[in-house]
């Protein structure tokens, strides 16, 4: 008998946790619904994000588009990163913030180092011309989407940069060798 409480205890846990984990990915379809009606995506777009949706459900991958995460979390202050995620007790996903933390951190060094100014930022050529050339070649038939950075501070640079170190790095990983 002695035994059988720790086994219904470790059971319910594991139940919470799964109750819990399912919530998640139904706040993750409701947000993912209202974020399609409220867009004025054509059917070839939908696909492309749904496409990336289930990218995301697979790897349980976090990017941010100007404010806000696609995918497993959601900005919340009072986390120890700023992020909470909606899925509980998912370890890529945990470690995953930690490395997107540490490449935030980063970033945020170099780019107060390299730029002294917004003004020095506006008047960089190369990074303009990048800039441009990954919003109008890279994603043409993105390029008028309201979300994307004007990249005339230094804080848009810092919000733009980890997506970007993200994709080349530990995505790249996951994707290829996961």
């Amino acid at each position: 008998m002695g035994q059988v409480q720790p086994i219904n205890k470790r059971k319910n846990e594991g139940d919470r946790k799964v109750e819990a984990n399912l919530k998640a990915i139904e706040e993750i379809k409701v947000a993912t619904d209202m974020a399609l009606r409220n867009t004025e995506m054509v059917d070839s777009a939908k696909v492309l994000v749904e496409g990336e949706l289930t990218l995301l459900q697979e790897h349980s991958l976090v990017f941010c588009v100007g404010n806000s995460f696609l995918g497993v979390a959601v900005k919340d202050p009072s986390a120890p990163l700023g992020v909470r995620l909606l899925i509980e007790d998912y370890p890529y996903a945990s470690d995953g913030l930690e490395i997107w933390d540490a490449i935030k951190s980063w970033v945020e060094e170099y780019v107060s180092f390299y730029y002294k100014s917004d003004e020095e930022l506006q008047k960089d050529p190369e990074l303009q011309a990048w800039w441009k050339e990954l919003v109008e070649v890279g994603h043409g038939d993105l390029k008028d989407k309201p979300w994307w950075q004007k990249m005339q501070t230094r804080e848009e640079l810092v919000e733009a940069s980890p997506t970007l170190i993200w994709i080349a790095s530990a995505l790249h990983v996951v994707v290829n060798f996961g």
